[in-house]
């Protein structure tokens, strides 16, 4: 009994002792666990386990940054609910080739956040299977490579538009090779050119360079290369397929690698043919107009020797000439103070011989006679008087021929008045004396008969110009001319004087008896 009792003690220790290993195994495994879980919460990726039907069984804590969810949100739940709609046939074909060939290959896909955002992932899975050897789960690792995603659209974006701009018909685009190599080159390029794309690709630039340009770019080539020159800017000559050349305006600038090694260059050729072509001929042009300058020069410098010989004798002349007028000027001075002195000696004569007549009649006429000469005479002194010997002031001078008159026929004390209205109006000697014996009649005519009955009315004198003719108006307030008077067919000495004196400055005259007298003469400048 204490035999059996005791086997029962060893046994309990035994236990205990096996109790306690399976105690330290069991809190190694906790440890390894909690670092296991430790490394894989820490991971920047998220790892998640899902059985063969989709149905997430675990998933780490950084499921939140990725996709706003907690992982009690997304386990338990199918994992094609959180992928975006138009990615979900995709992703389960690739899911479903991974099974059939057992091949572990990264898949692509669009997730939708918690917010709705869409986000890009690339996920690895492999199968976990159990003690049988059958698939069980499936492990993955998901990895958020939106940034990368983005970037690649962009930078496909930017080759798509680079593709347009390079396929433009507009300039010619190359791509270059630091050993000066065609890479790529437009359809553009290979018209100025004239050679095929795959022509080109088997030549070099300076292959199809004109010598004369080829030492010159080549130095700026190597400047663009060092980093030295920036952009290189440049008219060149190429050397077409056909043999022609063909002037090119060419830019071009280095597109370097990270390290700030030349990766290739880009080049602009713009073939400017035509406008050199211009160029050139506008140089002949320029260079032909300056020998014709220098020509028309030699000419007109021979010209201007012949005019200024011709001014230097048109002085000379001109001085003669005005030495002639001087002389002329005081000749005609010297006639019209004569004229004027004769014509006043006949005036007096007339008047000392009136002494001696006692007949009225004949007593009028010689007044009438002395009046006429004294008006003419009175021209011919403004003239003497005037600067301008070809021409008197006719306003100055009807106020003094109408002042003698009045002091002649005693006017004043008859209280007759005078009204003029003249503008500054010259006239030559040819008209001058015609229109001033015409007035000298008119005034004398109406101070002695038309105001016999009162002694008193005005007499109204104008002159102006009006449509280039002159105007003379005369007209008084008296007793006015017979009605049945014809002027056309008149008696009397004064009308008639005035109707022939008017036709020598071919005048037109008008008569109005209606309101005393008015007399209308329009003549010619």
């Amino acid at each position: 009994m204490k035999k059996d009792e005791e086997k029962t003690k060893e046994e309990l220790i035994e236990e205990l002792k096996n109790l306690r290993k399976e105690t330290k195994k069991l809190e190694f495994f906790k440890e390894s666990e909690h670092r296991y879980r430790m490394i894989i919460e820490n991971i920047f990726d998220v790892v998640y386990v899902y059985r063969s039907d989709g149905i997430v069984t675990f998933v780490t804590s950084n499921v939140f940054f990725l996709a706003g969810y907690l992982p009690e949100e997304i386990m338990g739940h199918n994992i094609t609910e959180f992928i975006y709609p138009d990615d979900i046939e995709a992703v389960l074909a690739d899911f479903g080739e991974s099974l059939i060939s057992g091949k572990i290959s990264p898949t692509y896909c669009r997730l939708v956040t918690k917010g709705g955002e869409i986000v890009y992932i690339e996920e690895i899975a492999r199968p976990l299977l159990d003690k049988r050897g059958n698939v069980s789960q499936f492990i993955g690792i998901i990895r958020n490579i939106t940034d990368r995603k983005l970037a690649e659209e962009a930078l496909k974006r930017s080759e798509r538009l680079f593709r347009s701009y390079f396929e433009l018909p507009l300039t010619g685009i190359a791509i270059i090779s630091p050993d000066k190599k065609w890479i790529a080159v437009n359809d553009k390029l290979c018209d100025i050119l004239g050679y095929t794309r795959d022509e080109l690709l088997m030549l070099t630039w300076p292959d199809i360079t004109v010598h004369d340009d080829l030492i010159r770019e080549m130095a700026d080539y190597e400047k663009m290369l060092s980093g030295e020159l920036k952009i290189n800017n440049l008219e060149k000559r190429y050397i077409k397929k056909d043999g022609t050349i063909i002037y090119a305006k060419l830019s071009s600038t280095c597109v370097r690698k990270s390290d700030d090694s030349v990766d290739y260059i880009v080049a602009l050729i713009e073939d400017i043919t035509g406008r050199k072509m211009i160029e050139e001929e506008l140089i002949k042009y320029q260079n032909h107009l300056e020998e014709r300058v220098i020509k028309r020069t030699e000419e007109l410098n021979l010209i201007n020797k012949r005019l200024k010989k011709e001014i230097e004798e048109r002085k000379i002349a001109e001085e003669k000439l005005k030495s002639s007028l001087q002389e002329k000027e005081i000749l005609l001075k010297e006639i019209h103070h004569r004229v004027k002195n004769n014509l006043q000696i006949i005036s007096s004569l007339l008047y000392i011989q009136s002494d001696s007549i006692h007949d009225n009649i004949a007593l009028t006429k010689f007044k009438e006679s002395h009046s006429q000469i004294r008006s003419i005479a009175l021209v011919h002194e403004k003239l003497y008087q005037s600067t301008d010997l070809s021409r008197i002031d006719f306003a100055e001078y009807i106020q003094s021929l109408s002042s003698y008159l009045f002091y002649t026929y005693n006017a004043n004390n008859r209280l007759v008045k005078l009204r003029i209205q003249a503008d500054n109006v010259y006239l030559p000697v040819d008209k001058a004396i015609p229109c001033a014996l015409i007035i000298n009649e008119l005034i004398t005519n109406s101070l002695k008969h038309a105001f016999l009955k009162e002694n008193k009315g005005i007499i109204s004198i104008k002159l102006y110009e009006k449509d280039s003719k002159y105007i003379l108006q005369f007209s008084d307030n008296g007793t006015g001319l017979p009605e049945e008077l014809d002027i056309h067919n008149v008696n009397t000495i004064g009308l008639d004087l005035i109707i022939n004196l008017v036709e020598q400055i071919d005048g037109i005259l008008e008569l109005d008896t209606n309101k005393g007298t008015s007399f209308k003469i329009t003549f010619p400048l």
